[in-house]
């Protein structure tokens, strides 16, 4: 049994007393293998969170951010310090969630023959019973025509010369786990097989659908060669396809490294060009992109007192063939005491998000000069320089939006509408509660939700998908009757027709923002449709009324609105009056702002 706590997904309220009520949609969608998230550190000290840690569950479009814990007392035995992925059914229900070391089952136990995984140096030298420290250093997928069968792809943090962190990946092994046992609680049958003992990119393992919308490609770059390794899952099992090589993009790489700037960083003089660092691997949600950085150092270098110099590098992916081709690279200067944290790529693929210890960066993948695109979206200005007011890991959730870890606070970021350029893209810094503390461990999932590509050479198994309606909307920045919306649809559809329940409609796959009349509970429904079909989602939109406070704030010459807020509110003083007095915002714990 698993204790709830709710935190809703609504901001931090500067409220003037206002009651909400919010209805929940609920909907049935496929392949929601990745709706499932648990992340945070677990924790013992006594708080309402105690022995928990964070979750989301997606199937409710609202979504917020709930505490799941055992019954009994002792900590969780998840510690997602870095590695972190778990995977679903297609309904969305848990299955089992691993931090590297231990697989847990939907009971939140550890699942038989489910422990000690990824055999490595970070295992023997005192990292378990915590989890594995690398980030994005596993993943799990469904085993192709296997039912109830699964494939975790994992690797072990070991240390590698010259620099002699644990942070390296020299294994790269693959478990199967069996649901159909221990009465769906599953089982670990095949543990810890050696896939390959190379030393590859560490915090980089990810997987993409194959264009014949069955299979998987693991594509693993070697940690300091020009060199992919292509690995293919079907349903014979998992093998070495090929090995494609990229060499007039890695030796521009090669030929910016400053040798004399590494040993000022590491004050070490034996490094050579080889180390020079490349991490956090990301792939387009179409799948047809593969971006990463490049950089001098991994973690020693965080307190360097002058700027740094990472380069992104932009990979073009032929789903069908598992080939690459060199695309763009680009590089970004940092300032005083700034690393690159992490990236990611949009739902739209249109935009790349580079996280910067102070800052949040957006770069158009699509403009002629990328570099030249870039705009800052949100920053640590106003707030102390200190690590817990830093930004960590960026993740694209199932529904779009984008959240931003931190360093040591139970708050986050979320970026509402990373398909927007600029200011429009509503980051909102430090604006979501959380119950455990993040350090950058949000869950590691490919997109399970792409599908052959249609037309292609490859498409030759026969499977279609019909296309599936969805959207999300939100209030950020806006008045208090309208709303946002943002298709999420996905199998392709080719037309859009919404009807927003009050007498509009909109033909076209983007409405941007829409005015409701008033007040009042609307029945918003999307469909879409291409040549296999159609299919409609719909939820309810309420809008509230733009105050509820005493009866003077209901005259049309004063309102207030959004009410509850994000962030930002607007008063507007209608009418010919003149008004004079005093004016104070209280929050919903009674203080005076």
């Amino acid at each position: 049994m698993v204790c709830l706590i709710s935190k809703p997904i609504t901001m931090k309220k500067i409220g003037f007393f206002l009651t909400f009520f919010l209805l929940v949609g609920t909907y049935s969608l496929a392949q929601q293998e990745d709706f499932q998230w648990g992340f945070g550190l677990p924790d013992n000290t006594p708080n309402e969170c105690q022995y928990g840690i964070n979750w989301i569950d997606f199937r409710n479009l609202n979504w917020e951010v709930n505490c799941v814990r055992r019954t009994s007392e002792g900590t969780m035995n998840f510690d997602p310090w870095g590695t972190n992925t778990s995977i679903s059914t297609p309904d969305g229900e848990l299955l089992f969630f691993t931090d590297g070391f231990k697989v847990l089952n939907w009971e939140y136990e550890i699942m038989e023959n489910g422990d000690s995984l990824s055999p490595s140096d970070q295992l023997t030298w005192g990292a378990y019973p915590f989890g594995l420290i690398n980030e994005d250093a596993a993943v799990i997928l469904p085993f192709p025509e296997r039912e109830n069968q699964y494939v975790i792809i994992h690797q072990g943090g070991s240390r590698v010369p010259p620099i002699d962190t644990d942070y390296g990946i020299k294994h790269t092994f693959y478990s199967i786990v069996d649901m159909s046992y221990n009465n769906g609680l599953g089982r670990v049958t095949d543990k810890n097989v050696v896939l390959m003992e190379e030393s590859v990119q560490p915090f980089s393992l990810n997987a993409i659908r194959h264009g014949n919308g069955r299979d998987w490609w693991i594509p693993i770059r070697h940690r300091s060669k020009p060199i992919f390794f292509l690995y293919l899952l079907d349903p014979e099992g998992i093998r070495l396809s090929h090995v494609d090589t990229m060499e007039s993009s890695f030796s521009v790489f090669q030929d910016e490294i400053d040798l004399d700037y590494i040993d000022l960083l590491n004050g070490n003089k034996e490094l050579i060009p080889d180390e020079y660092y490349i991490r956090d691997m990301r792939v387009s949600n179409n799948g047809d992109q593969l971006v990463y950085y490049g950089g001098p150092c991994v973690f020693g270098c965080r307190g360097n007192q002058f700027g740094f110099k990472f380069y992104l590098h932009r990979i073009n992916f032929d789903r069908c063939t598992g080939g690459l081709s060199h695309n763009d690279l680009f590089e970004l200067e940092t300032g005083e005491r700034r690393v690159i944290r992490s990236i990611e790529i949009s739902a739209c693929d249109r935009f790349l998000y580079v996280i910067v210890t102070r800052e949040m960066y957006q770069f158009d993948l699509t403009a002629e000069d990328i570099k030249g695109s870039i705009d800052t979206i949100a920053t640590d200005i106003g707030l102390e320089p200190t690590d817990g007011n830093s930004f960590t890991k960026i993740r694209r959730t199932p529904t779009g939006e984008m959240l931003v870890s931190n360093r040591g606070k139970n708050e986050i970021s979320i970026i509402h509408n990373p398909e927007l350029k600029g200011a429009a893209s509503n980051a909102e810094r430090f604006s979501l509660d959380i119950f455990i503390t993040s350090w950058g461990d949000f869950p590691n999932h490919p997109n399970y939700r792409l599908g052959p590509a249609a037309g292609s050479g490859c498409d030759t198994l026969g499977i279609e998908h019909l296309p599936r309606a969805w959207y999300r909307y939100n209030d950020v920045h806006l008045e208090y009757n309208e709303r946002r919306f943002t298709d999420i649809s996905y199998f392709e559809p080719e037309n859009w027709f919404w009807d927003f329940g009050d007498g509009s409609i909109f033909e076209g796959q983007h409405p941007g923002v829409h005015e409701f009349p008033g007040p009042g509970d609307y029945y918003v429904c999307l469909t879409v449709s291409n040549e296999l079909g159609e299919d409609t989602f719909c939820d309810w939109v309420t809008i509230d009324d733009p105050t509820s406070v005493i009866d003077i704030l209901r005259d049309d010459s004063f309102l207030v609105h959004p009410n509850p807020t994000t962030g930002q509110i607007t008063i507007d003083f209608g009418g010919d009056q003149i008004l004079t007095g005093n004016l104070s915002l209280i929050n919903m714990e009674g203080k005076v702002l």
